[in-house]
């Protein structure tokens, strides 16, 4: 497998300790892993790969036009769309105001976000490395399973996520790792 390589395993033993590897798996298998380069002298606070992967998938959920959508909506859109998310949740008397659903659905639609999956946990048999995969929280329907990463997490020993919008569990999209 690719993180195996000797080529990977070298680049990272000879990299200073400074900066860190990590890699973008496309989920379309016939586009090549792209390895890239981090600081880590923003340490967990200012997370370069936290950051990158948050932009990327915000950038392709359209998070920027979504966040436009919302400042553009008329109060009659904003009522309806508060209408429909109290009938998705089953509960027409949910005690929220419309504004309050509205900046709740705001807040998790337009401001960059991603989901960390931990594949190993740092111990003294691993010299304390981790590895965690990061995903898009709000992968769209017409994204296609990444059957690299979905790989990677049973070669870990995890099972493969299921969500509510899709018949076969998986990791859909592209992710970093």
């Amino acid at each position: 497998f690719f993180l195996n390589s000797k080529r990977y395993l070298m680049l990272c033993s000879t990299m200073p300790k400074s900066f860190f590897q990590y890699v973008l798996i496309p989920a379309d298998s016939s586009l090549a892993v792209e390895s890239k380069t981090g600081d880590r002298s923003g340490g967990l606070a200012n997370d370069e790969l936290v950051k990158s992967a948050k932009d990327y998938f915000f950038e392709l959920s359209g998070g920027a036009a979504k966040a436009s959508a919302w400042q553009q909506a008329t109060p009659e859109q904003r009522h309806a769309i508060a209408q429909q998310w109290r009938k998705h949740q089953n509960d027409q008397n949910i005690n929220m105001t419309d504004d309050q659903i509205l900046n709740y659905i705001q807040a998790s639609q337009t401001n960059p976000s991603c989901e960390i999956m931990a594949l190993t946990v740092p111990t003294k048999g691993n010299d304390y490395q981790a590895v965690s995969m990061y995903t898009s929280d709000h992968s769209s329907e017409n994204e296609i399973k990444n059957e690299r990463a979905c790989q990677l997490l049973l070669d870990c020993g995890h099972r493969l996520p299921e969500t509510a919008s899709r018949k076969e569990a998986g990791v859909y999209g592209g992710v970093f790792v």
